[in-house]
């Protein structure tokens, strides 16, 4: 049980990653869509998404357009320490992965729970992303803070993994 509730506990960090993200504003101060007047463009509507949402949602103009801006791909969110990468192994998003680490990505950073990339990725049962993060040189023995390995975290009952998927409404 207490395994659980730390799984829990993890994965609402990681909704709140998302969900409490700052949106950018534009020249009046107005983040809301409608403000951008004139012809649409990627710029444009990039500005009225902030790079996490654009990371969970797999909108990769949107990323481009952030880190042309001056993003740091490595950015850590505010609340949760969580990295875009973090984001995208969550959301199950493996080519905005494959993106971020060709753009500088570190694949062992940590939250402020100390989890990874992979073990969001093994989590949720991504193999693709999960794939993708061994390939690219993610520690499969990185410890988080309760000091489990992304294979101890595997041992969840599919159960709490559906309950946590759906609240975070990640695709298990």
């Amino acid at each position: 049980m207490r395994k659980t509730f730390t799984v829990f506990v993890a994965c609402l960090t990681m909704l709140l990653l998302v969900g409490c993200s700052d949106t950018s504003s534009n020249e009046n101060g107005d983040s809301s869509p409608t403000a951008v007047t004139g012809a649409p463009d990627v710029s444009q509507a990039a500005a009225t998404t902030d790079v996490w949402t654009a990371t969970a949602e797999g909108d990769l103009e949107t990323i481009k357009w952030h880190l042309d801006e001056g993003t740091d791909v490595n950015i850590r969110h505010p609340q949760s320490g969580g990295s875009l990468l973090g984001t995208a192994a969550l959301f199950e998003q493996p080519e905005i992965a494959d993106f971020l680490i060709k753009q500088g990505a570190n694949v062992n950073a940590k939250s402020n729970d100390g989890a990874t990339a992979l073990h969001a990725a093994v989590f949720f049962g991504h193999n693709e992303t999960t794939e993708l993060l061994i390939n690219q040189g993610a520690d499969v023995n990185a410890r988080n803070n309760k000091g489990e390995s992304p294979l101890d975290i595997t041992k969840v009952d599919w159960q709490t993994t559906q309950f946590i998927a759906g609240l975070l409404q990640v695709s298990v």
